[in-house]
């Protein structure tokens, strides 16, 4: 599913237009970044919940050549299915 079909399927699930649909998903994509962003979990209970993660530095050797090459820490962004949905997608 794409950006287009998703506003359209909203439009069509509520009462809302498909140009108030994309107003709305706009502003959901928007409340996401900033959370994200800001380092916050965001939880939709019943779907998922998606969590931002601190990577600590590291230091790996190549495979391929065998130099040394520092990793700096990073913030990562990871995703995590709710039990709840993926008791759904196994009974299908």
């Amino acid at each position: 599913m794409r950006t287009k079909d998703f506003i359209r399927e909203i439009a069509n699930r509520s009462e809302l237009t498909i140009a108030d649909s994309g107003k709305f998903y706009d502003a959901l994509c928007d409340i996401l970044e900033d959370r994200i962003i800001a380092g916050e979990d965001v939880a939709f209970r019943g779907l998922f919940t998606i969590m931002v993660k601190d990577t600590p530095a590291r230091t790996v050797k190549c495979g391929f050549d065998g130099k040394v090459h520092d990793i700096p820490a990073r913030k990562t962004v990871t995703y995590k299915t709710s039990p709840t949905l993926k008791k759904k997608l196994i009974a299908e």
